[in-house]
């Protein structure tokens, strides 16, 4: 079971027993998580230290959906509202380029298959987009733990 903070700060990734855990995160004060808020399927983390499966598991990264019921997490739910907060107040796009750039980041923060290319579509269309707003869009779309990360210019 792993602990994560409603912002995304990775408490640990082999919580064993909720009781025990710090119920805010030190890096910023949210509150904690170890369970789903919808089903209250536990936060899936690592192999427990000295559990021979952990060795051979791979690093643990951050999960942005609940693998019971699908419903996003208080940090996936936030960095998607972030996101579109930003680019409405992008400058330059048209109506239809900002409703196009809203289904790629929908794309972009659920790591669909279509990542890679909403990646190019996103580069794009900020390529086009002027004000205050496009730099820290880029760096947030920048840091999404999924694969399309690679393909977003960061220049």
């Amino acid at each position: 079971m792993a602990q994560i903070c409603r912002n995304g700060h990775v408490i640990t990734d082999a919580a064993l027993r909720a009781q025990d855990l710090p119920p805010f995160c030190a890096a910023c004060g949210g509150e904690t998580f170890v369970k789903c808020s919808e089903c209250g399927e536990p936060i899936r983390g690592e192999f427990p230290p000295g559990d021979s499966r952990r060795a051979s598991s791979p690093p643990f990264v951050r999960p942005n959906y609940c693998a019971a019921c699908g419903s996003p997490y208080p940090w996936t739910a936030a960095q998607r509202e972030t996101a579109r907060e930003l680019a409405a107040r992008l400058e330059g796009l048209s109506g239809a380029e900002r409703h196009a750039l809203q289904a790629i980041l929908d794309d972009l923060i659920t790591d669909a298959l279509r990542a890679p290319v909403a990646a190019l579509e996103f580069n794009t269309l900020l390529c086009k987009a002027r004000g205050p707003s496009a730099r820290p869009l880029r760096d947030l779309v920048a840091r999404l733990p999924t694969g399309a990360r690679e393909y977003i210019e960061t220049t």
